[in-house]
């Protein structure tokens, strides 16, 4: 799926097909938020979602001048296994 498909999706969609199709590589906390990090296909794809409330409040695709953020807690073996590459 294309970057631009995806990112037009309804947030339930997006929601739907991360759940399915993703694989889940790492999460963060940031401010008030736990960015969840996930690999679906040729894509990263981020989900904001509140720490108080729960709420999903933002899925989009993330280029990789975004990864900086992730970097000391990706293992990349343990994606090169789960991508199986």
């Amino acid at each position: 799926m294309a970057r631009n498909t995806f990112d037009n999706l309804p947030l339930s969609e997006k929601a739907i097909l991360i759940d399915e199709y993703g694989v889940h590589l790492t999460s963060i906390e940031y401010y008030d938020y736990r960015i969840d990090l996930f690999a679906m296909h040729s894509l990263l794809i981020e989900r904001y979602q509140k720490i108080e409330t729960d709420e999903v409040e933002a899925i989009h695709s993330c280029h990789y001048r975004d990864l900086d953020k992730y970097a000391s807690q990706i293992v990349i073996g343990k994606l090169r296994q789960e991508l199986k590459c």
